[in-house]
């Protein structure tokens, strides 16, 4: 048995709340909101930095033992880097204008993908929009991420980030199967 805190944000039960707390590298409870089905119209009601959450502790059991595959590490890695692009999207707007450059560049080249193409519809939205799509775990989106015009503008991680990276985005798996079977 191992203790993890539980989080209910206001309306929660309409998302699938309460569910365990389980903050990935470098992400905002807001992102992990976002991520886990919570709608930005309800954290604006608020505010970024006063929206009242319930949390408690509770005891959960210890999950089976289960081997992760190299493709969900992969596909957490990428909602990491998509993390990390949404911080430099909310310093600096102009990045979107960027991204849309790029992703013209990639579609005129003829080696555009499906992805491409669902980026050149997601970036003539809002800031809110582009970092809320960006943020989901839905398929669609990990087509979108593999794509991510964010990751030809922005300068590449180091060897030794994306290792940490890597082990950070495996054990989000592991905390959120251990989770499951709380």
């Amino acid at each position: 048995m191992r203790k993890v805190t539980m989080i209910d944000p206001p309306s929660g039960w309409r998302y699938g709340f309460p569910k365990p707390l389980l903050l990935g590298e470098g992400q905002s409870l807001q992102d992990w909101l976002i991520e886990n089905d919570y709608p930005q119209a309800e954290i604006d009601l608020f505010g970024r930095d006063n929206l009242p959450c319930r949390r408690w502790k509770r005891e959960i059991e210890e999950p089976p033992t289960n081997e992760l595959n190299a493709h969900d590490i992969v596909e957490r890695m990428k909602l990491i880097l998509a993390r990390r692009h949404v911080a430099a999207i909310r310093a600096d707007p102009s990045l979107i204008i960027q991204a849309q450059s790029e992703n013209e560049r990639q579609l005129a080249s003829h080696r555009a993908t499906i992805g491409n193409r669902g980026w050149r519809l997601l970036l003539q939205r809002s800031v809110v929009e582009i970092i809320a799509y960006m943020l989901q775990k839905s398929p669609t989106e990990a087509t979108l991420r593999s794509t991510s015009p964010f990751s030809m503008i922005l300068p590449p991680e180091p060897e030794a980030e994306r290792r940490r990276m890597w082990r950070a985005a495996k054990a989000e798996l592991i905390a959120e199967t251990d989770a499951q079977f709380g």
